[in-house]
């Protein structure tokens, strides 16, 4: 039906599979690269108590974990 407006369909050769293929792996490999490099970055979690008081940073009261680590490590 010409009144939809949509875009006609792609041909599907097998070097167009190949070149999507090779896009998706691309883009995979970047996401994967950027997930790493989020998961080596540092950050300092303080200690902060039940009744709202937390102990300041510069003092050392706190730990320093990878975003990538698990919970646990820190508890």
């Amino acid at each position: 039906n010409p009144k939809l407006g949509l875009p006609a369909p792609k041909v599907l050769t097998k070097n167009t599979l190949l070149r999507e293929a090779q896009e998706c792996e691309t883009l995979r490999r970047e996401f994967l690269a950027l997930q790493e490099k989020i998961k080596k970055e540092e950050i300092s979690v303080p200690f902060v108590f039940y009744d709202g008081t937390n102990v300041a940073m510069p003092t050392g009261e706190g730990v320093t974990v990878k975003k990538g680590e698990a919970v646990w490590l820190f508890l």
